[in-house]
């Protein structure tokens, strides 16, 4: 069902009838453990009044897994799986529950002598501040537990402090919001708002403790979200002694999809409200929505990391001279970017030495004009327009009909086909020796020519240095949308371009035009007219269209 049709004003559904919030996350790296003391803070979690969901148990059972483990001198000690936990789940979904818990457990179960809170903003710290000392309250035996004067509320120095000297502090972070070390945990909410320099001030405190834990958790974070992208590259590695539970779409899924949405919100329908999650979707524009509810991440790229295809060789494949052959069918794909704020039109064909010529004819602002110039490109010029259903041009489909611009379909598989083709192409591999060959094992073995061809538009080669992959299923293909906001669309068509003319040659078994040699000026190809209806950001040469 379509979240947006909740809507509607003749939406006809009943709420038994929606799909409930999943309880299991999409992305889990939980550490193994010989016991946890998850089941004992679940049962104090009872005591004081919480009624906990399924996935907020597991949670504590996975963050609380502990080992024993022996030490120099023979002794065992116990320690925890997980020195790190990190929960990123999407905005009243109940996060601050298990933190609460964990507070309590520390204080009253686990022994734990300092525990340090810590917040973005005030208003979160005091929240949970205000549910722990209710918690205590609701509970005659812990309250009476808690030292005489009670907990601490002046001029923001928020503590819980026990007769036996245990400590709980509550902070809004600061470059200076803690000192001192041996905390036995750290918890650091709203993570996504979390420096190096806020981290830099809090890890030094749990610095010498026995068995310390630092507890991290937020929703889906931005460009500005660095700890939190490294400890997601930490998940994706599965470091040792990190649990992570995530529920994350990716940032090019379908967030109109309410069973989508319902995979990344485990209380939708049990507490989250179908209508409000509804109208968010229609007030939010789509990347805040995609972030906040739909747990979709658009992390700064590791520092040092490269391009996708390596800068030298997509420069190898630079050709200033680059065509597609008389003859040769070119193939056009529509692309856009998620918002349909620019769209992309990008084109393929072979050239007179078989290989793959790529270019961007059209970036232009909005989609509206991509269907008569489409229809102009086909009557022109030939060849075959190809669109991805699923993709922000789908919605196309019906009017290209009605228009008679015969159109082709991409499916799930050829977009994963397609960026191994490009990839492959566009980055060849260093030749194996012949059998026999004398090889000298410092020599760099030969490199075969690129089996793609570019002019070197600043459109494509822009588009790719900010280029990611998402996966799909064990494969993966480009991003239309990434961290940095650039757009995608002039790497994406082209790309997609390539692999349509080189599937519809598998298709109707069409050999690629024989190579040519050039014999002097007379077998040189006359360049194309340029058309003045480019844009400024288009490619500066073009193949005529």
């Amino acid at each position: 069902m379509r979240l947006s049709a909740l809507l509607e004003p003749d939406a006809d559904y009943e709420e038994r009838d929606l799909p409930l919030g999943c309880q299991t996350p999409t992305d889990s790296l939980v550490p193994e453990s010989a016991f946890s003391h998850g089941e004992d803070a679940i049962t104090l979690a009872e005591y004081c009044g919480y009624d906990l969901m399924d996935f907020q148990r597991q949670g504590l059972v996975e963050k609380l897994g502990a080992n024993m483990v022996e030490q120099r001198d023979g002794t065992l000690i116990e320690r925890w799986a997980a020195g790190e936990t990190a929960d990123v789940i999407s905005r009243r979904n109940g996060k601050s529950f298990e933190i609460e818990i964990l507070i309590l457990a520390g204080l009253f179960m686990l022994g734990e002598r300092k525990i340090m809170y810590t917040a973005h903003r005030d208003d979160t710290a005091l929240e949970v501040f205000n549910n722990v000392v209710a918690a205590i309250q609701r509970t005659p035996k812990f309250w009476a537990e808690l030292d005489e004067a009670g907990p601490r509320r002046a001029n923001g120095q928020r503590a819980i402090k026990l007769r036996n000297g245990a400590v709980c502090y509550f902070r809004t972070r600061t470059m200076d919001s803690a000192r001192g070390q041996g905390y036995n945990r750290l918890i650091l909410d709203e993570s996504q708002s979390l420096t190096e320099e806020h981290l830099a001030a809090l890890m030094p405190l749990v610095t010498g403790a026995e068995n310390a834990q630092i507890n991290y958790a937020g929703s889906a974070g931005g460009m500005r979200a660095t700890i939190q992208a490294k400890l997601w590259r930490s998940y994706k590695k599965k470091e040792r002694g990190l649990c992570y539970r995530g529920w994350h779409l990716d940032p090019d899924e379908d967030f109109d999809d309410l069973d989508k949405i319902a995979a990344v919100n485990p209380r939708l329908g049990r507490g989250l409200s179908y209508e409000f999650v509804a109208k968010e979707f229609s007030r939010m524009s789509r990347q805040d929505f995609g972030r906040e509810r739909g747990g979709a991440s658009t992390y700064p790229r590791e520092e040092g990391a490269g391009w996708l295809v390596p800068e030298k060789a997509w420069a190898r494949a630079q050709d200033a001279e680059s065509a597609i052959a008389s003859g040769s069918t070119p193939r056009y794909v529509l692309e856009a970017d998620p918002q349909l704020e620019r769209g992309t039109i990008g084109v393929a064909g072979r050239r007179s030495d078989g290989a793959m010529h790529i270019e961007v004819i059209d970036h232009e602002p909005g989609v509206a004009w991509m269907l008569e110039r489409s229809r102009q490109l086909v009557t022109d010029h030939g060849g075959e327009l190809w669109v991805d259903p699923k993709g922000p041009c789908g919605f196309m489909l019906g009017d290209l009909a009605e228009a008679g611009v015969p159109v082709k379909l991409f499916d799930a598989d050829d977009l994963k086909n397609a960026w191994t083709w490009f990839y492959t192409n566009a980055n060849p591999r260093p030749l194996p020796p012949e059998p026999g060959e004398d090889v000298d094992p410092d020599a760099p073995r030969p490199v075969p020519a690129p089996g793609v061809r570019h002019r070197g538009g600043k459109l494509m080669t822009q588009a790719l240095a900010a280029a990611e992959l998402r996966k799909l299923l064990d494969r993966h293909t480009l991003r239309r949308t990434v961290s940095t906001e650039v757009n995608q669309g002039p790497i994406v068509a082209p790309m997609l371009a390539g692999y349509a003319v080189g599937k519809s040659e598998r298709d109707v078994k069409e050999p690629p035009p024989s190579p040519v040699r050039a014999t002097g000026a007379e077998g040189r190809r006359t360049p194309p007219q340029r058309r003045t209806r480019r844009t400024r950001d288009v490619d500066v040469a073009t193949t005529g269209f």
